[in-house]
């Protein structure tokens, strides 16, 4: 019917659909530009490097999340794959990860949080809490950035009181989301 492709008709593209991924790839160069380095301010002893795989295995993880982890075997090239979608970094304190983290663009004005801490996360105190706080309140200056979401295990309460912590809300339970039929908590902090 036509001649000639029209940009944004053809199978499986919407007729925005160009323009949308543009706005997409705007809002992942403003947060793939995010220096962590100079975006966090971490308390004194305190550093980030780059995201690595191996991290996953320096974190002493709760029993809740040991066996989400051996539910789900293909978890480490899932995650190494999320980590290389956008921004992802650890924190560490002398040869110790206290957490790692990414975002993850998902549509236009909307990042996935991953997250990765281990138990010793407490014993962090509150300063390294207020870092990692002001970081999401940082992140309300990136344009067009309207929510940032995260899934946590309905029974991860320090996971659950951390989110929280840092403005996140639970929307909503999403049933037996994950590996093994477990539920999870969707939660999301909403920038205006």
């Amino acid at each position: 019917m036509f001649s000639e492709k029209t940009p944004g008709t053809g199978p499986g593209e919407f007729p925005s659909g160009r323009r949308e991924e543009n706005k997409k790839r705007d809002i992942i160069s403003e947060v793939a530009v995010i220096d962590f380095q100079n975006f966090i301010i971490l308390p004194d002893g305190y550093r980030l490097i780059p995201f690595s795989p191996a991290h996953v295995y320096l974190y002493d993880y709760s029993e809740i999340e040991r066996a989400s982890f051996a539910a789900f075997p293909g978890y480490l090239d899932w995650l190494t794959a999320q980590s290389q979608i956008g921004p992802s970094a650890t924190a560490m304190r002398g040869g110790e990860c206290v957490m790692s983290f990414g975002l993850v663009p998902m549509i236009p004005g909307v990042l996935e949080l991953w997250m990765l801490r281990g138990s010793g996360l407490r014993h962090h105190g509150r300063p390294f809490l207020r870092s990692a706080r002001q970081f999401f309140d940082a992140l309300g200056t990136v344009p067009d950035l309207r929510r940032v979401q995260l899934t946590v295990h309905t029974q991860n309460f320090a996971g659950i009181r951390f989110a929280e912590w840092l403005n996140f809300d639970i929307e909503g339970t999403l049933r037996q989301l994950l590996p093994g039929g477990s539920d999870a908590f969707q939660l999301s902090r909403i920038y205006n």
